[in-house]
C-alpha cells in the first residue's frame, strides 16, 4: 500500500531516504515531487483521509492574549490539508516585499517556478496585472489579480491522487502524529509517531522535512528542541518568536454609483477555462507609501452575502469535498433562483461573478503585521494533548504599531480612490475611527501564519537559512509559511509552493 493507516497497526519500524512530516497541501506536494524523482519517501500525517468537521481536536492551543482563532478554524489535518477547503488565491510576492524586509532570498530565485505551479493547479499563464487605466495620476496603486483554480482543482490530494497511490517510492502513514525526535551530533536520526489507539511507527531517515503548517511546524520544532537539550534554541534564539499574520480590517463603505462597472472590475473574473481571478488594489513597487507603511492590499467585500451568493458558495464547497448537498441546501438554492439565474448570465456572458443584490460593499485593508518578538508560540507547561505532549501556547495581539499602520493605509487608499477613475463608480466613505478601532480590537489573523521559524542569513536572526535548512540540525528543513520573515503584500501559498520546487531541485543536486 502507498497509503497506510497507523490505527490498529501495532508497533512498526521503517526507514527512508527522506521523511516528510505532514501530508497537507505543500507536504503532499513535496513528497510526490521527490518520490517521482527517485527518492524513497515516507510521509507521516496526523490526520486521516479527510476531515469533515471544521475543527480538529489536535489543533487545540492555549491563548495567552488575544484569541487567535485561525489556530483552530481554517486548519485541516488530512490528505491535502487546508487545500481541501481554501479559497485558492495564488499570486507571487513582488521584489520589494522581500528585499525591503530582510528576506535572505530574492524573487528572481523563485519566479522561475511560476509556470510550473500554474500548470499544477491548471491555471492560465496570463498576467496578474489588471490593464485598464485607473487615472493619469496613479503613482501609488495598481490593480492586481489573484488567480484561483476551479473548485475541482484546489484540493492537492485530488490533483495528486493517482500519483500518490501508484508511486512505489512513496509511503504515507495517516493517523500518525509525530511526538518524539531523536537528535545526535546535530543530526536528526529518527522520529516516532503515534495513533490514538497506541500504535506507533518509528522512522529513520537521511533527510527530514517538517511541512505541517505554520503553527504545527513551529510546535514540532519546539517539541524537538525540548526533547534534545535545547539544541535548536541554543543556536537560534528566535525559535517560536516573531509570530505574525495578515490583518484584515474593513475601513470604508463603498456607496455604489455604477453596479455594472463595480462588478466588471471587482467581481470574480472568469477569463479562461480553468482560472478564476480576484482583483485587489496593491501598492506599486515604486510607491513612496512603502516608506511609511508595510505591504498591504485592499479588496472589496460584500458585508451581506445572503440572497444567493452564500447559498451557491456553500453548495460548491460541498461539491468540492465530493459530498452530496442536503435537501436544505437544495431548498436554499431554489429560493435564491432569481439571483442565481442573473448570476449565471453574468458568469457566462460577462465572465464575472455577480455581487449579491443590494449588497453593501466594504473596502478591506489586508496588511502585513508588524514583526514583534512579543508575538510568539511556546509550549504549555500544564496542558497536554491526547499523546501527553504539550499544547502550543499562542501569545498574539494586534499592536499599536499595527493600528497606526491600518489608519495610515486607509488614508492613502481614500486619497487614491478619490483622485482616480474609481471615484466615478463608487464613493469611498471612510468609517469612523471608533468603528475601525472596534474592528481591530475584535480582529484576527486570516490563516496566513508566519515568522515563528523564519529564514535569515544567520542563526541569531532566524531558524533556517535561505535554503530552509535548520542552522542547528544539518539534515532537516522546514517547509511552511512559518519560515516567511514577514507576510508581504500577497497570499502566501504561491511563494510556499515556489519554495517547495526550489527545495526539490536542491535535494536533487545533493544526490
Amino acid at each position: 500500500k502507498m497509503i497506510n493507516d497507523l490505527l490498529a497497526s501495532g508497533k512498526i519500524t521503517k526507514s527512508a531516504d527522506i521523511v516528510v512530516i505532514g501530508a497537507g497541501s505543500v507536504g503532499l506536494y513535496i513528497s510526490c515531487m521527490l518520490a517521482s524523482r527517485g527518492h524513497e519517501v515516507i510521509n507521516i500525517e496526523s490526520g486521516g483521509f479527510k476531515q469533515d468537521q471544521e475543527t480538529h481536536s489536535l489543533n487545540e492551543v492555549v491563548y495567552k492574549n488575544f484569541n487567535y482563532n485561525s489556530s483552530n478554524i481554517g486548519r485541516f489535518r488530512c490528505l491535502g490539508g487546508t487545500s481541501s477547503r481554501w479559497g485558492g488565491g495564488l499570486l507571487p510576492l513582488v521584489n520589494c516585499d522581500l528585499s525591503d524586509w530582510n528576506w535572505p532570498i530574492t524573487t528572481e530565485e523563485l519566479s522561475k517556478y511560476l509556470n510550473e505551479i500554474e500548470n499544477f493547479f491548471k491555471l492560465d499563464h496570463d498576467t496578474y496585472i489588471y490593464h485598464e487605466d485607473l487615472g493619469e495620476h496613479n503613482l501609488d496603486f495598481i490593480l492586481r489579480y489573484a488567480k484561483m483554480p476551479l473548485f475541482k482543482n484546489r484540493n492537492v490530494f485530488n490533483l495528486l491522487k493517482k500519483e500518490t497511490i501508484k508511486n512505489k517510492n512513496l509511503n504515507i502513514w495517516i493517523n500518525a502524529t509525530a511526538n518524539e525526535f531523536k537528535v545526535k551530533n546535530n543530526i536528526l536520526e529518527e522520529i516516532t509517531a503515534n495513533s490514538s489507539d497506541g500504535s506507533s511507527i518509528n522512522v529513520k531517515g537521511k533527510k527530514f522535512i517538517i511541512a505541517s503548517g505554520g503553527i504545527e511546524s513551529t510546535r514540532l520544532m519546539l517539541l524537538l528542541n525540548k526533547q534534545n537539550d535545547s539544541c535548536v534554541s541554543k543556536i537560534s534564539p528566535s525559535l517560536g518568536k516573531f509570530f505574525s499574520d495578515h490583518i484584515s480590517i474593513p475601513v470604508s463603505n463603498i456607496k455604489i454609483k455604477n453596479n455594472n462597472k463595480i462588478n466588471k472590475i471587482f467581481g470574480y473574473s472568469f477569463e479562461s477555462k480553468n482560472t478564476i481571478k480576484s482583483a485587489r488594489l496593491e501598492l506599486n513597487e515604486n510607491s513612496q507609501i512603502r516608506k511609511t507603511c508595510p505591504p498591504f492590499f485592499s479588496r472589496l467585500v460584500s458585508s451581506d452575502m445572503s440572497g444567493g451568493y452564500e447559498e451557491l458558495r456553500e453548495f460548491l464547497r460541498i461539491i468540492q469535498k465530493k459530498n452530496i448537498p442536503s435537501i436544505k441546501i437544495f431548498i436554499n438554492i431554489f429560493k435564491s433562483l432569481p439571483w442565481i439565474i442573473k448570476a449565471v448570465y453574468w458568469r457566462y456572458f460577462k465572465k464575472r461573478l455577480l455581487f449579491p443584490d443590494n449588497s453593501p460593499l466594504e473596502a478591506h485593508i489586508i496588511m502585513q503585521q508588524d514583526s514583534s518578538e512579543s508575538n510568539q508560540i511556546t509550549l504549555s507547561k500544564e496542558k497536554k494533548d491526547i499523546f501527553g505532549q504539550p499544547l502550543a501556547v499562542i501569545d498574539w495581539s494586534i499592536s499599536e504599531v499595527d493600528i497606526n499602520n491600518i489608519f495610515n493605509a486607509s488614508i492613502h487608499l481614500k486619497n487614491f480612490w478619490k483622485s482616480s477613475l474609481l471615484n466615478l463608480i463608487g464613493d469611498f466613505d471612510i468609517k469612523e475611527k471608533s468603528e475601525i478601532i472596534h474592528h481591530i480590537n475584535n480582529g484576527d489573523g486570516i490563516h496566513h501564519p508566519s515568522g515563528s521559524t523564519r529564514m535569515a542569513s544567520n542563526s541569531l536572526d532566524g531558524v533556517v537559512d535561505k535554503d530552509l535548512k535548520l542552522f542547528s540540525i544539518k539534515n532537516t528543513r522546514i517547509l511552511s509559511t512559518s519560515v516567511f520573515p514577514t507576510g508581504g503584500g500577497a497570499n502566501p501559498t504561491m511563494t510556499l509552493f515556489m519554495l517547495a520546487l526550489r527545495l526539490a531541485d536542491q535535494i536533487e543536486k545533493e544526490k
